[in-house]
């Protein structure tokens, strides 16, 4: 589940990356400074779900928490943004966020490092 989770981080930046590169483009062409500020945050965003998805992967356990809760504020705007106008990319984000936190919660906590699972403690 772990690894569905990492490649779920990955599917997230694949889709938003996809907006935020629309959004840099009409903020080219119409010259508006609000859809540029709103691609180069998504664009942060991207690097940010990129880092997340590579560490859960490598189980770094503030992965694993950083990965829960931006999925659960990112699940809550999204639900917002659904019931004040349709965002169609929600409609792709939504299920792929609920994927994830629920990937991450199956697994509880990252696995041990096999060179950490059987030993004794050291006195």
């Amino acid at each position: 589940m772990v690894v569905s989770a990492g490649a779920g981080n990955f599917v997230w930046a694949a889709i938003t990356l996809y907006v935020a590169l629309c959004q840099l483009g009409l903020a080219v062409t119409s010259e508006r400074a609000e859809l540029a500020a709103l691609g180069l945050w998504n664009g942060l965003l991207v690097f940010l779900y990129i880092g997340i998805g590579i560490s859960i992967l490598l189980n770094k356990k503030w992965a694993w928490t950083w990965g829960i809760g931006s999925n659960t504020l990112n699940l809550v705007v999204a639900v917002y943004q659904l019931t004040q106008g349709p965002v169609l990319v929600n409609f792709f984000l939504i299920p792929i966020e609920l994927f994830i936190i629920i990937a991450l919660y199956v697994t509880r906590t990252p696995r041990a490092k096999p060179s950490q699972q059987g030993t004794a403690p050291s006195r």
